[in-house]
């Protein structure tokens, strides 16, 4: 070992064929985790902080995908890894998916309100749509949560409709058949019901007809009709305005079906790509919803269909720019629960600081549920001095941290201090570089053409 800014550098062994062995999670050079739960008593949720640049996703993302451990659902916000990894995994027997939400006439389609197979089902979806762009934050501010709340029981009235009417097309009981059904709750002068409400009236009575039961739609209904016409107005504005962030050309597309089940992640070895914009925030809505329901329907066919509640496949939520893109609306329980279904996550951030300020008071919860915690180095003091404090070392040591270096913090471990993982000599051992090079000839060749 040497020293260098008064920190100890673990120089591990530089044979360039060393083989990662299976089941492992890629932590730093030559630093390596078990994956299985039982043997270790840790879950497999891993926190990667570092600034922009620091490395996350080539020095710890694309390592472990490489490994091909289970099945992946990969933040990609640039469209890069799907494009870099795909063929790779594809001829590792995966089948690989990419849900776009950039050009969502193009992705895979995905209709939520499928997925609503109970009345819990319809509440959680409903509750979903109205809390997607707040995000945690919305709801700890000071507005008054009536106005959310009294969205959450129409929705709740509108989902249950389209999911007990037959009169309604299976391919029309999409996110944009709901705004159109909400607009016919308009109160026109002179009339003593809306559309909306005669619809339901006439479909209560045909549901009783057909199934000896009350609708739950209509009940659903009723309590949120109870209010009067200034305060019903301002409660219909809230919704409609809640649903047209779902409503352009190419969402209809997108949220015109679904064309893949997502329980496959669970059952066989499949990697699904969401290419998630950096920038534009317009889909932000669309994206925690997305991960919402694939979450829940993971974890609900773990319990329902699979022995002792453990997906037959594990299954890594990879994370990439966690803190700034969508807010996955209630994470900080899903990470604590997730677990024993064999679920994961990696979250990569580039600072808590960041990380608080999307998620509010629940970031050091979803901290706290990460027993792998890998520093890459920022330039944050806060996180600096947090790392510091973990590692029992000076604030300004860790500020100074050389490039390319990282702190390893496992539970019921020291920290590890060590070089990042080698990335260009594992590309070799695994192939992953012939396309690699093949590109960058090509490239090589057209810059002589243009000279």
């Amino acid at each position: 070992m040497r020293k260098e800014n008064a920190i100890e550098i673990i120089n591990p062994n530089e044979e360039k064929n060393l083989k990662v062995p299976k089941g492992m999670l890629i932590a730093g050079k030559n630093v390596y985790f078990s994956r299985d739960s039982f043997k270790t008593g840790l879950n497999n949720h891993v926190m990667v902080v570092g600034t922009s640049g620091s490395g996350k996703t080539r020095k710890i993302v694309i390592p472990n995908i490489l490994l091909s451990e289970g099945s992946y659902l990969v933040s990609d916000p640039k469209g890069n890894l799907y494009k870099q990894l795909a063929p790779y995994l594809e001829s590792k027997g995966y089948q690989v998916r990419k849900v776009t939400f950039i050009h969502p006439e193009k992705s895979l389609r995905f209709n939520p309100i499928e997925y609503c197979k109970t009345t819990q089902d319809i509440q959680r979806l409903a509750h979903t749509i109205v809390y997607a762009l707040e995000g945690k934050k919305g709801k700890e501010n000071n507005r008054d949560p009536f106005w959310d709340e009294a969205a959450i029981i129409l929705f709740c009235s509108l989902i249950a409709y389209l999911m007990e009417t037959d009169e309604i097309p299976a391919e029309e009981k999409t996110i944009y058949t709901l705004s159109k059904l909400a607009e016919e709750l308009k109160r026109n002068p002179g009339e003593r019901e809306t559309q909306l409400e005669k619809r339901l009236r006439d479909h209560s009575m045909k549901y009783w007809c057909k199934t000896g039961k009350p609708s739950w739609a209509y009940k659903r209904f009723k309590e949120f009709n109870l209010a009067p016409d200034k305060t019903f107005c301002t409660i219909l504005i809230t919704s409609l305005a809640k649903l047209c962030s779902f409503d352009t050309e190419e969402l209809r597309v997108m949220l015109s079906g679904n064309d893949m089940d997502y329980t496959e992640l669970g059952r066989k070895k499949t990697a699904v790509f969401v290419e998630v914009s950096d920038t534009d925030r317009s889909m932000d809505a669309l994206v925690n919803l997305f991960y919402t329901v694939i979450m829940n329907q993971l974890c609900t066919y773990a319990d329902e269909e699979c022995k002792d509640s453990r997906l037959p496949v594990p299954v890594q939520f990879i994370l990439d720019d966690f803190a700034t893109n969508a807010k996955i609306d209630n994470f900080e329980n899903m990470i604590s629960n997730i677990r024993s279904r064999n679920i994961s996550a990696m979250i990569m951030v580039q600072s808590e600081a960041q990380l608080e300020e999307g998620y509010g008071k629940s970031a050091q919860t979803i901290i706290d549920n990460c027993n792998t915690y890998i520093f890459l180095g920022n330039n944050n003091p806060q996180t600096a001095k947090a790392i510091a404090e973990r590692a029992d070392v000076r604030p300004q040591t860790v500020m100074n941290m050389p490039v390319g270096t990282e702190w390893i913090f496992r539970r019921g471990m020291k920290p590890i201090f060590t070089e990042c993982f080698d990335l260009e000599w594992f590309e070799k051992e695994k192939g992953f570089n012939k396309e690699k090079k093949t590109r960058k000839r090509r490239v090589r060749e057209d810059q002589k053409e243009m000279e």
